[in-house]
């Protein structure tokens, strides 16, 4: 008796095989085969997998763990360099504490004219390792006001053209001013 030889053929919704027969190095007979078919790993009407919607929201949750793990890591860090009160690690409510402190946006603004305390510092570095990646869905970059006369006669403005109206948009550089 010769070898036996299995022949899979593997696709992505099913698995065919055939077991056969060799004699003298040639396949000689079927012994048996057939296939399994497998539900779709795709939805019906959409080529996506299924297990999409159950990834996103794995990623989600990843997402959210590590950013709360990491605010809380630096918030650990900023007691012990007493930039934040230490009954803030204990606290069942640490946002009402650190409200308290002050209104990280109007601590930031307070910061460019004066030097913060420890703890309003502190609030405000929490702030921004908290909204770490944030970007605005509001379209203010330069680009989009680059066509306002308004905008462009400030930047000439403060760019020491003085306003005397010399402003000008050049194309491939972007906006500048003549002097």
């Amino acid at each position: 008796m010769g070898k036996t030889i299995l022949g899979l053929d593997l696709g992505s919704n099913s698995i065919g095989w055939a077991l056969l027969a060799e004699e003298d190095g040639k396949p000689n007979r079927i012994i048996d085969l057939g296939s399994r078919i497998f539900i779709k790993a795709v939805e019906e009407k959409t080529p996506t997998p299924k297990n999409v919607k159950k990834r996103d929201a794995r990623l989600t949750r990843r997402v959210l763990q590590r950013r709360a793990k990491r605010k809380l890591r630096m918030l650990k860090y900023l007691i012990n360099l007493n930039l934040l009160p230490e009954d803030l690690q204990d606290s069942l409510t640490p946002e009402v504490q650190l409200n308290a402190i002050g209104d990280p946006y109007l601590l930031r603004a307070k910061a460019l004219d004066e030097a913060l305390t420890p703890y309003e510092l502190g609030r405000v570095l929490l702030h921004l390792v908290q909204r770490r990646g944030f970007l605005s869905n509001r379209k203010t970059l330069l680009g989009d006001m680059a066509d306002d006369p308004d905008v462009l006669a400030v930047l000439c403005h403060h760019a020491g053209d003085g306003g005397a109206g010399h402003c000008r948009q050049r194309p491939a550089s972007g906006i500048g001013c003549t002097a």
